[in-house]
């Protein structure tokens, strides 16, 4: 070791170059998981439950694009419920 601290919110000088710039190496998009898919379904009922269409339908056409198949079918169940 050097003997040389850092402060403890100090990034090191990549992490800060790469934020200061703005741009960040490039890379594949993150897969979305079953369970993030899941959540958006459970978001979307909630956001039913409290009387907001306009966000559920948000949430169920996410759903719509990042979901497997079967999570699609009760994406769209869900949508054709909506006012």
């Amino acid at each position: 070791m050097s003997g040389v601290k850092r402060p403890a919110t100090q990034k090191p000088a990549s992490a800060q170059s790469q934020s200061q710039s703005g741009t960040v190496p490039a890379s594949e998009p993150e897969a979305v998981t079953a369970s993030e898919i899941r959540t958006k379904l459970d978001l979307a009922r909630q956001f039913i439950d409290m009387g907001d269409p306009e966000s559920a339908r948000h949430m169920l056409d996410e759903v719509l694009e990042e979901g497997d198949p079967g999570q699609k079918q009760e994406a769209k169940r869900l949508i054709d419920s909506l006012p």
